[in-house]
């Protein structure tokens, strides 16, 4: 599940497509990262650490409740894309849908790719400008 998620964290291209994903302020996210902070604070130190009954009960109840969270989370993610942003955040979205596609453009100098590249990791976290 971990993986999963961390996939939307930093593959470039889910970030763009899913925002919300990453975003704490989507409700079904935000519940999702709960769920998660949860099972992580419950699971057993090491797979060998002995734990009661009752316990292995609430990390196994808090590790679906992170599971059925996480996949509620990413259908919403998934259904809204951009829809919840502002025009400034999809404009910001769309710049760095562009700016991947030149990063992996095998027809671009080495140089114009890692360039892009390291745009379109700062663009869809870049401030607004200040308006007025």
């Amino acid at each position: 599940m971990t993986a999963r998620w961390l996939d939307y964290e930093l593959d470039v291209a889910k970030l763009i497509a899913f925002p919300a994903m990453s975003d704490g302020r989507q409700p079904l996210t935000a519940a999702f990262l709960r769920a998660k902070r949860v099972a992580d604070r419950l699971r057993p130190p090491s797979a060998t650490a002995r734990i009661s009954p009752e316990q292995l009960r609430e990390y196994r109840e808090a590790v679906t409740d992170y599971e059925v969270a996480f996949d509620l989370a990413e259908r919403d993610a998934r259904r809204l894309k951009d829809a919840n942003f502002s025009a400034e955040e999809r404009k910001r979205l769309d710049t760095a849908q562009q700016l991947l596609s030149v990063a992996i453009d095998e027809a671009a100098t080495p140089a114009e790719r890692q360039l892009a590249y390291r745009r379109v990791r700062e663009e869809p976290r870049r401030a607004p400008p200040p308006v007025g």
